[in-house]
């Protein structure tokens, strides 16, 4: 019936569908439930009044036929808030009079809170002696009214069936459940089964509706054992977010049947568009919103695992993972220990979904792994769903799985190395179902791409293709499957969660009800947004490894100072790197065992690994004091020097030789002991392994000063290198040198940009020994060894030793190399026997000239091509500065020179700089010309909108090269580049420091 509001009171109106039900035919004496709601007719119309509720109060006339009473916590009044519905129905109990009366009406009246009527109606009704009771049940009785004899039920009332509740049904109905009516039920027309009468017609898993208490909810039984209550709910409605606690008591004296326990275990609120879910059987119950009921088989089965509702502990999988047993680490690294504690902590507070942030390459599959074999271990799950973003990916991932070493739960709890993932659980790879396809329940991990899983919840005659999909289409519709219920998974690891594409998996992923851990290198708002902003394991910022790596070193630093064995920072400096390049091979090490399995030949056999006499889980297997000096001094020493390998890049061969000339200088072996254990502490692979290196090196030097010098050492920000790199353009078989390395992380760089182009292995090999470095100074080669084991580089093509100690004029054809990119020390000055490598009339102590002179003569001609961070003074200087600068103009296109602002190697250096990009040039072409280069080219970066200068805690980014980039290839002046030509420069004096001729304003 439809009415609208403010009829009576010039009020905008609404239009509302009323919801009554009661007996039309009602039997002396009986009682029946009342029931009276109403919703809005038109959802899209905006709310008129200005107070959020409008209440609604009800006059029954209901003389002769009932008495009635409001039904207990229920007010005699219904309640309409601005968001289309009602807070629930007035709910009355009504008592038919003990005498027949004929056909008549009752009257119920509608008024507004000022006491207008707004609605009014006369509905029939007559009260029998006897009801006659049909076995016919139909839908239809419950639409509309009818004059044919029903029973005395929700059945016979005047009830329009809401859309929504009938949404419900069928879903119910998908998930195995079977619809009876109460008094169907009541009868038992459907059969009853017992041991000595089984009856064929049996049901085991019914949904019993149109109970008189509740006329639009429904029960759930198993094999006639009540275990659920569904509470339909206008859409319009707010959830109850699982509050209801519904006593199985009552349920039971109406349906004459049994419940378990003291409390209905499951209980579910559905509007045909959501259902929420509560398991009351689960440890600290949650409410969650699911897509679909759960299957009576699945409710059977944890029924059957939880015999006490109230039992502190149960075999339910949400249950067991908020109490598993304590981590140990194993062989876990220490930031995978600490992300796999942080992910068990947020699984124990319930959290849906879960997001771990770990850098590639520092063991994310290990991790997520070993988060696995726990779950099916110790959380009792039955089977777990693992995606992955490609076939090869999925290939790696199903060798992981294969080859991953897994603890076993005895008294040490020691790995054995002999029993692997797969001898403990099954593994399957899931590949191109067709549609429908069922899955091998025998599996406990699945490993898949989203575009395999997809086609088992489609309806192909109606569903997008995944492979049509773009971003405009929506998420891709998914349809329910019974062979693939909600709750088939337990857990859906994300493990490349960067590269998901939510808005299109949105609704396959919400599909299960299942706990989503995600794993990701980078996260974007995205990511966040649909893992709820529950990042438990983000990576360290920059500021915070500077941060720890200063207080860490400081911490080493007062140390070491107390031993009698060491002299100076400098040996100090020595001590601090030998210590740090073990933890860091033992890194790498791990990182190969968990790639490669069983089939990884280590470098360093146990017992003189890091991780077994200085990084021990166990502390009573630790050594301290005298035991340990003894132990690095005699066994570990010679262990380490008596390595070997194939050939001098081997990583042993490497290791050999370093320790050749490395000693252990601590007196005390307490003193070592502590140092070990700051160095614990450090996480490399929590951040950016290239920067944190740099980061770590800069560091020593600063706090431990002397050491480093007048020598103009420091750490090039990642930008520069980026952008030189950027700018140079690596391919796949061309050489690239660093010869002044440091960290190397020019090289790195290079090797990360040229990885895109591998195809195959020898590829991998090709780039393997493109890659060439030359350091000085033990300390950074040492470091830059470390970080290229740790990016995957397994033979390091560093040499130790000073790159102008080769005779420029001797470096033979095959000795020179594609692309140099360096950033050579601007300070100290050079030994007589190395100026003896250089031509008369252009030696010099200043070592940024040699070098110059040194990369010019490296350089493959034509078409070698270099890429240079120099001091501003090389652009001005005369002397021998000018003949250099003579040579690089004539035999070399000097053609592009990018002017650094103030501040870009903030705080260790506040000397201006440049970057210089030139290509060796053509011996035919030059003999016709003067010179090589025409004309040069620069550009000015400068610091953002309100800034003068960079500095240590605004450093310079990425984005403030964006604009450089963009005019590279298509360069015309403006406010940033203008150009010279040579003969400008030439008769400038070959003086190369030419500013920019726009006004600062411009600029």
């Amino acid at each position: 019936m439809q009415q609208q509001l403010g009829q009576s009171t010039q009020l905008p109106a609404i239009k509302l569908n009323s919801l009554i039900s009661y007996p039309t035919k009602a039997q002396v004496g009986k009682k029946y439930l009342l029931t009276i709601d109403v919703q809005t007719d038109e959802t899209d119309v905006a709310w008129p009044y200005p107070e959020e509720e409008y209440e609604i109060s009800l006059q029954l006339n209901l003389r002769p036929f009932f008495s009635y009473q409001s039904l207990v916590g229920h007010t005699p009044a219904i309640i309409l808030h601005r968001f289309g519905g009602t807070y629930g129905p007035a709910e009355f109990i009504l008592t038919a009079n003990t005498e027949e009366v004929p056909t008549g009406t009752i009257k119920i009246t509608f008024r507004n809170a000022a006491g207008l009527t707004i609605a009014y109606f006369e509905l029939p009704c007559e009260i029998r002696q006897e009801v006659e009771v049909t076995s016919e049940q139909k839908r239809v009785a419950r639409v509309t009214p009818s004059t044919e004899n029903r029973p005395i039920s929700p059945a016979s009332l005047t009830t329009v069936i809401p859309p929504y509740i009938e949404e419900v049904e069928q879903q119910l109905q998908q998930a195995g459940w079977t619809i009876i009516e109460y008094e169907t039920f009541k009868s038992r027309a459907w059969g009853r089964n017992t041991q000595s009468d089984p009856d064929p017609l049996f049901i085991s898993f019914v949904a019993v509706k149109s109970l008189p208490l509740y006329p639009h909810d429904y029960v759930l039984l198993i094999n006639e054992e009540i275990v659920g209550f569904v509470k339909t709910q206008h859409p319009n409605e707010p959830l109850n977010n699982g509050a209801k606690t519904v006593p199985s008591s009552s349920l039971a004296e109406t349906l004459g049947e049994e419940c378990k326990y003291a409390l209905v275990p499951f209980v579910y609120d559905a509007t045909g568009s959501k259902i929420q879910s509560t398991n009351k059987l689960e440890i600290n119950p949650q409410c969650r919103e699911i897509a679909m009921f759960h299957r009576p088989e699945t409710l059977q089965r944890w029924i059957d695992g939880v015999p006490d509702m109230f039992a502190l502990s149960n075999s339910l999988f949400r249950s067991r993972i908020q109490n598993l047993p304590s981590l140990k680490k194993g062989t876990l690294r220490p930031y995978q220990f600490e992300a796999l504690q942080a992910l068990e902590q947020s699984l124990a507070r319930q959290h849906t979904r879960t997001l771990v942030q770990m850098d590639a390459g520092s063991g994310q599959t290990h991790t997520l792994i070993s988060s696995i074999y726990r779950l099916l271990k110790y959380g009792n799950a039955k089977h777990i769903l693992y995606i992955v973003d490609s076939p090869s990916a999925a290939g790696y991932a199903m060798s992981a799985f294969e080859q991953s070493v897994v603890e076993q739960d005895d008294q040490n709890d020691e790995p054995d190395s002999t029993i692997t993932f797969t001898d403990s659980f099954n593994v399957h790879y899931v590949q191109s179902f067709n549609h429908r396809t069922n899955l091998n329940p025998d599996a406990h991990v699945y490993v898949a791409m989203l575009e395999d899983i997809y086609p088992l919840l489609t309806d192909h005659l109606n569903a997008t293709p995944s492979y049509d999909w773009n971003e405009n289409d929506g998420p891709l519709p998914v349809a329910y499957n019974n062979n693939l219920p909600i709750e088939y998974f337990d857990a859906i690891f994300l493990a490349e969660s960067e590269y998901v594409q939510y808005n299109r998996w949105k609704l396959l992923l919400s599909y299960f009800d299942a706990t989503i851990i995600g794993m990701a290198d980078h996260v974007s708002e995205e990511t966040l947004e649909f893992f709820q902003h529950n990042l438990v394991y983000p990576r360290q910022t920059k500021e915070e490894v500077r941060q720890h790596l200063s207080r860490t070193i400081k911490s080493i630093r007062n140390l070491l100072r107390r031993d009698a064995g060491l002299a100076g920072d400098t040996d100090r400096l020595s001590q601090l790197t030998w210590l740090l390049f073990l933890k860091n091979l033992d890194d790498f090490e791990m990182t190969q065992e968990e790639m490669y399995g069983q089939n990884y030949k280590p470098i360093l056999e146990a017992p003189y690994r890091w991780r077994d006499w200085a990084a021990c889980e166990n502390l009573s297997d630790r050594r301290t004091g005298d035991e340990l000096l003894t132990f690095v001094n005699a066994d570990l020493t010679h262990y380490l020097k008596s390595l070997s390998g194939e050939n001098n890049r081997d990583i042993r061969t490497i290791v050999s030789t370093i320790f050749q000339g490395t000693s252990n200088c601590l007196k005390s072996g307490y003193v070592l002991c502590d140092v070990i254990d700051n160095l614990n502490t450090i996480n490399f692979n929590s951040f950016d392994i290239v920067e944190a290196m740099s980061i770590f090196y800069e560091t020593m030097l600063r706090e431990m000063r002397d050491s480093a010098g007048d020598s103009g050492e420091f750490y090039t920000p990642r930008p520069v290198v980026h952008f030189i790199v950027d700018r140079l353009n690596p391919r796949l078989g061309e050489l690239i040198m660093d010869p002044a390395c440091g960290t190397a992380g020019f090289l790195i760089e290079a090797y990360t940009r040229m990885s895109k182009q591998v195809r195959t292995a020898e590829q991998q090999q090709l780039l393997l020994d493109s890659l060439i470095g030359i350091e000085k100074k033990s300390t950074p080669y040492l470091l830059a060894i470390m970080n290229m084991l740790l990016h995957g580089i397994e033979s390091p093509n560093v040499i130790e030793r000073n790159a102008l100690s080769v005779n420029v004029n001797q470096i033979p054809d095959d000795e020179r190399v594609d692309i140099v990119a360096t950033n050579p020390p601007f300070g100290g000055e050079e030994e007589e026997g190395i100026l003896n490598n250089f031509p008369a009339g252009m030696r010099t102590h200043e070592t940024p000239l040699l070098f110059v002179q040194y990369i010019m003569a490296l350089l493959k001609r034509p078409g070698g091509r270099a890429g240079i961070v120099m001091p501003n003074g090389f652009l001005f200087r005369n002397g021998i500065a000018n003949r250099v600068k003579e040579q690089l103009l004539t035999q070399f296109n000097l053609h592009t020179i990018i002017r650094l602002p103030h501040g870009v190697f903030a705080p260790y250096t506040s000397i201006p700089t440049n970057m210089l990009f030139f290509d060796a040039g053509d011996d035919f072409y030059l003999a016709r010309t003067r010179t090589t280069t025409q004309e040069v080219w620069y550009y000015e970066i400068s610091p953002p909108e309100g800034r003068k200068i960079y500095t240590k805690t605004r450093p310079i980014q990425d984005e403030d090269f964006q604009a450089c980039s963009k005019w590279w290839d298509e360069r015309v002046e403006n406010a940033h580049a203008w150009k010279i030509s040579i003969d400008e420069i030439i008769k400038n004096n070959y003086n190369l420091d030419f500013k920019n001729p726009y006004p600062r304003s411009e600029v």
